[in-house]
């Protein structure tokens, strides 16, 4: 857990209440780490497999609400974005090209 909450920047508490949601809804599971007591493992299962594959395609199918954009306008967007975050060491060097 400690590793999705340094990806997704986000608090553990906040990330553990999240998997407590998605465990109730039978999306993920959780397990003991088998070399580390202290750690917990989040394991999605097939219906959260199978939810998050609509989602992603829904998601896809909408172009991620960027509907009233244009080609020109989301490139310009997601460099924007890409620099921005890449400032912040999210995706190594990105930020100076």
């Amino acid at each position: 857990m400690e590793a999705v909450t340094s990806v997704m920047r986000a608090q553990q508490i906040l990330l553990g209440r999240s998997n407590d949601g998605l465990e109730r809804a039978g999306l993920v599971t959780r397990a003991p780490h088998s070399g580390d007591r202290r750690m917990t493992l989040a394991m999605i299962t097939a219906r959260g497999s199978e939810t998050a594959q609509a989602a992603t395609t829904a998601l896809h199918a909408s172009r991620f609400g960027t509907e009233p954009l244009d080609d020109g306008e989301l490139e310009a967007l997601t460099g924007v974005l890409t620099r921005v975050r890449g400032s912040q060491g999210d995706f190594g060097d990105v930020a100076e090209t």
